[in-house]
């Protein structure tokens, strides 16, 4: 995600050195060590949700934005531009 991206190199303080955005050559060592990867996927629109995180409205705004990732990033090609996912690895 090239918004994501443009955060990551604006706060290198945020990371450890050796972390890096998971690409595909990840998933593939993954895929070779274990039987069953799953990958859930979470933040695209709600990430606008977060100024309002403390607000009276921003519970509501929240829950209305995940509703939509899940519907986008259930979608071809968008799928990559997700904030963050979960990966659960089974062997």
């Amino acid at each position: 995600n090239p918004l994501i991206n443009t955060y990551r190199a604006l706060t290198p303080h945020a990371r450890t050195p050796d972390e890096h955005p998971l690409v595909g050559r990840d998933f593939e060592i993954m895929r070779r060590h274990f039987s069953r990867v799953e990958l859930s996927l979470y933040g695209l629109t709600s990430i606008a949700a977060v100024p309002l995180r403390n607000s009276s409205a921003g519970g509501l705004v929240r829950a209305g934005l995940v509703k939509l990732d899940r519907m986008l990033l259930s979608l071809p090609g968008v799928r990559d531009l997700a904030w963050y996912s979960l990966i659960r690895c089974t062997r």
